[in-house]
């Protein structure tokens, strides 16, 4: 029985999994165990730079505790919790992750996404079976730091803007080691939910979040046919949120409408604003005609 953080996350590079993950992401089984573990350590170097700030912690704390990070696991969430550990800095992150598995570029930042919420899926039960809350998982990340930081790929942990986001306030109590939960049932049946929950997450399509996407933050949601984008305007262009996907677009000079392209290499993602109608092109793959929801 791993005991653990890093042990517990690993234990889900099992052979059904790692089947399911490797054909998703196109890739052998040798390169997704490997990416997959440099990724799983990287959230928790992400997590372990907010360990030691109250304020920090519990705002990761409460999307960890999500009760919809229980089976099967949620890529919104997860999502959500890779722009609040990396922010920015999250292709860097993918592209170090890419690096260390022998991936091409880009695809490591793929691998990340798709590791985000099994590793929620993990801590959440954790947090439950141990009866953790933001302090005593804060002690965890801190006792784990230097086991999680050597299967980190070199660099990730200087990219983690968690911690440093809010800074802690002096003479402020947080009461932070009042929160608790629920003691826990037993460890092997936890496993085997995460595992069931994780195969059913990497055979599905991605399903965007609605916190995550903007759309109740004042992002303008598209429904693409059964896909689902959200853009928000921002100082140099534009946010596209497609499923778990976040991309920083430019504007460019366009005849008619708004066209918003990735700075990213090819191939190519660019949003086209028409009004009320959208196209939407993802690594080069054309979503089905998009409507503005209301």
């Amino acid at each position: 029985m791993p005991t653990s953080l890093l042990g517990s996350v690993n234990e889900l590079i099992a052979p059904e999994l790692l089947s399911a993950s490797a054909r998703r992401l196109g890739m052998s089984e040798d390169a997704a165990a490997t990416a997959l573990k440099a990724s799983f350590a990287s959230i928790l170097a992400g997590l372990a730079a907010t360990a030691g700030n109250p304020r920090a912690i519990e705002a990761a704390f409460d999307i960890v505790n999500d009760p919809a990070n229980d089976c099967p696991p949620q890529d919104g969430l997860g999502g959500r919790l890779l722009v609040y550990l990396f922010g920015p800095q999250r292709s860097a992150v993918g592209d170090l992750i890419g690096r260390s598995a022998g991936l091409h570029a880009g695809i490591g930042a793929s691998v990340l996404r798709l590791a985000a919420p099994l590793v929620l899926g993990v801590l959440r039960r954790k947090i439950i079976s141990a009866g953790l809350n933001p302090a005593s998982l804060s002690r965890m990340l801190l006792a784990e730091r230097d086991q999680i930081l050597q299967a980190t790929p070199t660099g990730v942990e200087s990219l983690a803007v968690g911690g440093r986001r809010m800074p802690e306030i002096p003479g402020v109590n947080r009461r932070v080691a009042a929160r608790h939960t629920s003691p826990a049932k037993l460890w092997h049946a936890m496993v085997a939910v995460v595992l069931c929950g994780g195969v059913v997450f990497l055979t599905r399509e991605p399903q965007a979040d609605l916190e995550e996407t903007g759309m109740v933050a004042g992002g303008i949601p598209f429904a693409c046919g059964s896909r689902q984008v959200a853009v928000t305007q921002a100082d140099q262009g534009a946010i596209l949120t497609a499923g778990t996907q976040v991309f920083e677009l430019r504007r460019t000079q366009t005849a008619s409408g708004a066209r918003y392209v990735d700075r990213g290499e090819p191939p190519a993602t660019f949003f086209w604003d028409q009004g009320d109608l959208a196209t939407v092109v993802v690594h080069g793959d054309t979503y089905p005609e998009c409507r503005r929801v209301r």
